[in-house]
Order: C-alpha cells, then sequence, then structure tokens
C-alpha cells in the first residue's frame, strides 16, 4: 500500500486517515505534487537519513512537511478540487 499512496500523492490530493502515535486518529490532506511543495534552496548541511517505514508528505491545511507511520494508515482517498 504505500508505494501505491507516494505515487498517487505524487499527482494528487488525498485524505489520509492515520493513528498518531499517541492513539489518536487523525486526518490530514496532503501532496507531493511539485506545485504544492516550497521552492528547494541547496543546503551544505548534511542530508537527513531515510526512513522506508515513515512517508514524509506536504500538508495542505498546515503548510508544512509533516510524516506518517506506512503502517498506521487507517484509509486514503483522492480528494482533488474538494476544499482544497
Amino acid at each position: 500500500m504505500n508505494q501505491e499512496i507516494k505515487d498517487l500523492l505524487k499527482e494528487h490530493v488525498l485524505e489520509i486517515v492515520f493513528t498518531k502515535s499517541d492513539g489518536t486518529s487523525r486526518a490530514m490532506k496532503a501532496t507531493l505534487i511539485a506545485d504544492y511543495l516550497p521552492k528547494k534552496e541547496k543546503s551544505n548541511g548534511p542530508s537527513r537519513n531515510v526512513n522506508a517505514n515513515v512517508t514524509s508528505v506536504w500538508s495542505v491545511d498546515d503548510s508544512g512537511w509533516r510524516c506518517f507511520r506506512n503502517d498506521s494508515v487507517v484509509s486514503y482517498v483522492v480528494i482533488d478540487g474538494e476544499g482544497v
């Protein structure tokens, strides 16, 4: 399911429902569409380690990077144009 979500995020805005680490549920409008993402700035600092168990996304509502554990996803649906 993780690769399917990542592929959809590159072309759509999704509403993703997942369970947070404290056990509560969260619904988030998220995407990886380049037009939504902030412009990349060159960084000479150390790069981040990639955790294959976590997906980083751009939160449309919060205008910031957020992440969730792949195994915590309860549901997801494409919501392009629906209040985005």
